[in-house]
């Protein structure tokens, strides 16, 4: 008589867990079927940390090159900036997202702080913050601290109606 084995636990457990990421989108899965909310128009805020200025811009982007131009031009508007962090989340051609931030010499990793806003709403876009340095260091988690209230009051203006 044969014997048949079972599939283990943790087989069955993987593969439940590949099933509810594709359907999420998340780790670059396909996500055809799911609808990405997207930013369409821009929004600007602004934060002051002991004496910095923190400029937000969130924007519609949808190719890496389109993200790019928009730091470019923020960079050539706000040339007098110290730091120019940004993220972006973008589907490919294949319905992957591709997601890059950018930290331009600025501690505190606040181009991930930035991904993991645009991750957390689900958007597509770009999320560009200006620092104007005010003569005072505040440190990584200072830093971080103000790029995250800045991201998230251009991504509040957003929502705005």
């Amino acid at each position: 008589m044969r014997r048949t084995k079972e599939i283990p636990f943790v087989v069955s457990w993987w593969v439940f867990v590949i099933f509810v990421f594709q359907i999420d989108g998340r780790f670059g899965l396909p996500c055809h079927h799911l609808p990405v909310p997207r930013i369409t128009a821009t929004s600007e805020f602004s934060v002051t940390e002991k004496r910095s200025r923190f400029l937000a811009l969130a924007a519609p982007a949808s190719t890496i090159t389109e993200a790019e131009s928009v730091v470019a031009q923020r960079k050539k508007k706000h040339h007098k900036a110290r730091h120019h962090c940004w993220a972006c989340r973008v589907p490919d051609d294949n319905g992957r997202f591709v997601e890059q931030a950018r930290d331009d010499g600025e501690v505190g990793r606040p181009g991930m702080i930035l991904l993991e806003q645009l991750r957390r709403d689900y958007l597509e876009g770009v999320i560009v913050v200006s620092r104007f340095f005010g003569g005072v260091k505040l440190g990584p988690a200072g830093v971080g601290r103000a790029f995250r209230a800045a991201g998230e009051g251009a991504i509040a203006g957003l929502k705005k109606p």
